[in-house]
């Protein structure tokens, strides 16, 4: 008879149980609100760097896009390893991406270009263009990051359905 490692020792009062579903629903909570919070974070990021609309939609779009790309892989290493274990990863990677999504984002250059139009007219109109520049170092944090938490669920799941 072989191991099964995805079992859990259970008391006689079920406290294992009642465990592994705080676990399971505080980390499924963290990652609902990790998924939003880079859009309450970006009208001050956007605010300070002078991001446009472009820049914006890109840092919003990146997560879903590492999500959506690392979903089906992390499915299938939660059914083949321990979902324990795959879960501890994830959210070890999704920290790490955590704690540099500052780090990335201050890495953002922002510049301005000033042009002046109509000189010849006698009324000149100044026209600014500001630039946001080196934005892929935050863009690459928030695709880890959306790669990292798209464990959470399948682990969760299965974590449930050993039950």
């Amino acid at each position: 008879e072989s191991e099964n490692y995805h079992s859990v020792e259970v008391g006689e009062d079920g406290n294992g149980y009642t465990l592994i579903l705080v676990l399971c629903f505080f980390v499924t909570v963290l990652s609902a609100l990790d998924r939003v919070a880079m859009s309450v974070a970006l009208v001050p990021i956007s605010a300070e760097f002078l991001l446009t609309d472009t820049v914006k939609g890109q840092i919003s779009s990146v997560f879903s896009i590492g999500y959506g790309l690392a979903i089906l892989p992390c499915g299938l290493l939660v059914a083949a390893a321990s979902p324990r274990l795959v879960m501890a990863a994830g959210v070890a990677l999704w920290s790490i991406a955590t704690i540099g999504t500052p780090l990335a984002a201050g890495l953002i250059v922002s510049g301005g270009t000033t042009l002046i139009e109509g000189a010849d007219a006698g009324a000149a109109a100044l026209t600014t263009t500001f630039t946001a520049e080196n934005v892929a170092p935050l863009l690459a944090v928030r695709a880890v990051m959306g790669g990292a938490e798209s464990v959470v669920l399948p682990a969760v799941q299965r974590i449930l359905a050993n039950w």
